[in-house]
């Protein structure tokens, strides 16, 4: 039995979350996954994060989604980097020119510890 607000799970039998006051259910239901707006290939792009931490680019990506700026991911698999010959591929996302200050303004904690 899983509250519907707090998340919690609790054992067979309890009816109602005992912190949120609300009826349990028998499962949580599934969170529609967020698609960010797709970019075509002719718009003009700049790198505005670039980081092997998959925590900064999980929170980067929420923030850019929550502001509705399109954005693109590049080496997104290679999260924890990989050596490539001198270089190091490392995930960067990349946003519109037109919105690059404010994607920095949104990121810019993120960037210093980046």
């Amino acid at each position: 039995m899983f509250c519907p607000q707090c998340q919690y799970e609790f054992k067979e039998g309890i009816a109602v979350c005992p912190d949120c006051r609300v009826p349990l259910l028998v499962e949580l239901p599934s969170k529609p996954k967020l698609q960010p707006k797709p970019m075509t290939k002719d718009v003009d792009v700049e790198a505005v994060l670039s980081t092997c931490d998959p925590v900064v680019l999980a929170l980067a990506k929420s923030r850019l989604d929550e502001a509705d700026i399109p954005y693109l991911v590049k080496n997104e698999e290679l999260v924890y980097g990989v050596r490539v010959g001198i270089e190091q591929m490392t995930p960067q996302i990349w946003v519109r020119k037109n919105d690059l200050e404010e994607a920095r303004q949104l990121l810019h904690d993120l960037l210093i510890d980046a």
